[in-house]
């Protein structure tokens, strides 16, 4: 590997924080691993096959061609497509086994039609909207609706049995948390609300005996707020990868492990006089003598030049600060006295000590944003070294 810039994905830690996912739901709710995002940064493929060869019963996708690169990976896994199904993709979906919510009774039609020109069953789960208002099926009695057309149930109050759609089964209904994600401490009324909504439509269906499949509702955050958001099924995302939902301290007992770091090497030492400036636009003003490393990472990499001059990278176990505006392909930071040599690897981002150094979280919050979108961006261009591993390549 020629690039001087990598991430370490640690499928150990991956794996130890899938075991605190499941000691928390137990054994009989099923895991759906969210892998979208090429799963969260840290390589869609190879966090798959470690995550279901780990014990995950499922997979979850924000698009269809997220799904089918797994598929043409081999993973054969069940796969659940969260995000919108385009029109014209449905026969996409049905060939290679992605289920798909569904939010209307067009979407069942076509989905059904694909079904039966390929010859193959296509899951779906319904979406219902109960507060988030993003995506699913509004209301009550369109919910309750749309679950019988899914089904092919009876209608309620005895009238005529809804034509079948043929080749489309009802795998699951399912909702999202808006704000599952608020301090444990705080008293989180939307989140109770929006679960006694979803709980009044499920049962409302089975009373008319219709079987909902696997129910769920919860992501990282609902995980570890209350089991009664557990359903049949939770749908955990930042927690496999090592980052809390809520503050620091207030998980005690569930230590979850970072599974992402991500490192360069200094490419260059220089050593300035008092007056002379770092990087674009001379926003960095040597007031002593200082020694500069220049490191190839820059926001092209996935290091937002928003960090300039906040954040510490971890240079020979100590913090070094970030000296100038990132640039597109390097950034510089400050080692007078650190006795860094040409070559040393940097740590940018991964699991912090108490001081916070190389935190994405600290980072995160620096930019007054969170852990999710740091790890996102880090793009494609620099490789990911995974170590760890148990699931082969």
């Amino acid at each position: 590997m020629w690039r001087q810039t990598w991430a370490e994905v640690d499928l150990q830690c991956l794996r130890h924080n899938l075991s605190v996912i499941r000691a928390q739901v137990g054994s009989r709710v099923q895991i759906m691993a969210s892998v979208k995002a090429n799963a969260y940064g840290h390589g869609a493929i190879r966090v798959s096959r470690e995550l279901i060869a780990a014990g995950a019963d499922r997979l979850g996708v924000a698009s269809i061609e997220e799904g089918i690169e797994l598929r043409e990976a081999g993973i054969m896994a069940p796969v659940l497509c969260y995000g919108a199904l385009p029109g014209g993709a449905e026969e996409e979906a049905v060939r290679h086994g992605i289920a798909v919510i569904v939010m209307d009774e067009a979407e069942l039609e076509r989905l059904s039609a694909a079904a039966l020109r390929l010859g193959r069953p296509c899951a779906v789960h319904v979406k219902v909207d109960t507060g988030m208002n993003r995506l699913g099926v509004r209301g009550r009695g369109a919910a309750l609706s749309l679950i019988r057309a899914a089904a092919g149930a009876a209608a309620a109050a005895g009238a005529a049995a809804l034509a079948a759609r043929p080749g489309v089964w009802l795998e699951g209904v399912c909702t999202h948390f808006s704000s599952a994600d608020e301090s444990l401490r705080l008293i989180d009324g939307e989140t109770e609300r929006q679960a006694a909504e979803f709980d009044a439509i499920v049962s409302a269906a089975r009373a008319e005996g219709i079987d909902t499949g696997l129910v769920h509702a919860a992501n990282s955050a609902a995980v570890f707020r209350s089991s009664a958001y557990h359903y049949d099924m939770v749908r955990p995302g930042i927690a496999l990868y090592g980052y809390h939902p809520f503050s620091k301290g207030e998980l005690p007992g569930t230590e979850l492990r970072p599974v992402l770091s991500l490192y360069t090497r200094i490419v260059r030492l220089a050593r300035l006089e008092v007056g002379e400036a770092v990087s674009y636009g001379r926003t960095f003003v040597c007031e002593r003598p200082e020694e500069i490393a220049t490191l190839p990472v820059g926001y092209a990499d996935g290091v937002p030049r928003l960090l300039s001059g906040k954040m510490p990278v971890r240079v020979r176990g100590r913090a070094a600060h970030i000296a100038g505006r990132i640039c597109m392909d390097q950034m510089m930071a400050v080692v007078t006295d650190l006795g860094a040599d040409a070559g040393d690897v940097v740590q940018v981002y991964g699991e912090s000590a108490t001081d916070g150094v190389a935190s994405i979280e600290v980072a995160a919050a620096e930019m007054g944003t969170i852990s999710y979108e740091l790890l996102c961006a880090i793009s494609a261009r620099v490789p990911r070294v995974y170590v760890g591993g148990s699931a082969g390549g």
